[in-house]
């Protein structure tokens, strides 16, 4: 038999109707297996969607899943906005809370809400600092793999492993952009 999981469209960081990030926010209290929210997140195939549960941290007002058509995600900036601009909507936030904390993969996400707590006009997130790794010394090999020549990278600037949270990413200043694929 067929199971029912209602949820909430909304786009993220805009003021009108079609605009902003798309996100589907899932109020799952006896929600799916793993495999079948990433079945749903394939099936909807926009760039993330939530599952909200009871939190198992006291702390927190409920535990938020994140995922996208590919994988599952310990954290990220819109699907925590939006999930709890959603939750404030739906009235499952403690009454006259503005700030609140999400139970996230990454841990604890602390949110601070503005405006009508009913329809917030803002939702604020505190993410954690960016982390830094080595830089990379081998600058000709990087910008060969982006199909670039090592000129295109500006010299003042270092190639460096960066990410927020656990995802790490190597970013570099190249200028000039027409250059990008051109190599």
């Amino acid at each position: 038999m067929p199971r029912r999981y209602p949820f909430v469209r909304v786009g993220v960081f805009t003021d009108h109707i079609f605009g902003g990030n798309q996100l589907a926010v899932f109020l799952a209290p006896d929600g799916p297996s793993d495999d079948e929210m990433q079945a749903i997140a394939r099936e909807m195939n926009i760039a993330e969607i939530t599952f909200v549960f009871a939190s198992t941290q006291s702390d927190c007002v409920a535990r938020v899943r994140i995922f996208t058509p590919a994988r599952e995600l310990p954290f990220a900036g819109h699907p925590t906005v939006g999930t709890t601009w959603v939750l404030a909507r739906e009235g499952r936030l403690p009454a006259g809370s503005r700030e609140v904390v999400l139970e996230e993969g990454i841990g604890p996400v602390p949110v601070r809400l503005e405006g009508d707590l009913t329809s917030p006009s803002s939702v604020w997130m505190k993410q954690r600092d960016a982390e830094f790794g080595p830089e990379l010394t081998n600058r000709g090999a990087f910008a060969r793999a982006l199909a670039l020549e090592e000129g295109d990278l500006l010299v003042q600037t270092g190639v460096e492993l960066a990410g927020v949270e656990s995802d790490m990413e190597w970013f570099a200043l190249v200028g000039p952009l027409e250059r990008l694929g051109h190599g």
